[in-house]
């Protein structure tokens, strides 16, 4: 299962466990849980080049509030994406999928550990034994 935490004040680990052990105490499925620090658009500004060849215009500064390994420390995304947006603003349908269709799993990786710790739970072998820090 994948959530996002957006305003809420939990810490993304212990909002995790209390949703897997709810499903645990009402199903047998088993359920591994990650939550998105902050909003799925953290994501999606993790891979800066993925947005080059979309409607944004990449800048220094953009890539400097993300990388190396600080996209989900960026506490409003969508407004950064706005930043760089040509034309009209960011829409979170539309441009979330042009991107998404672009991203690169390990660029991902390198700037995201929400990211990161997603990769760990579907079993990715270089992220099997940590998730805190970047391969």
């Amino acid at each position: 299962m994948l959530i996002d935490l957006e305003d809420r004040i939990d810490c993304p680990g212990s909002f995790a466990t209390s949703i897997a052990r709810a499903f645990a105490h009402h199903t047998n499925v088993p359920v591994r849980v990650v939550v998105k620090h902050c909003c799925f658009e953290n994501w999606l500004i993790s891979d800066p080049r993925a947005l080059m060849g979309a409607r944004f215009k990449v800048t220094k500064a953009f890539e400097s509030a993300v990388a190396p390994n600080k996209a989900d420390n960026v506490t409003d995304a969508t407004r950064l994406l706005n930043s760089i947006a040509r034309g009209k603003d960011y829409h979170k349908r539309a441009d979330a999928v042009a991107i998404a269709n672009k991203l690169n799993p390990d660029a991902m990786a390198r700037n995201s550990r929400s990211f990161r710790r997603l990769l760990r739970l579907l079993g990715h072998g270089q992220y099997l034994r940590q998730s805190r820090n970047p391969v």
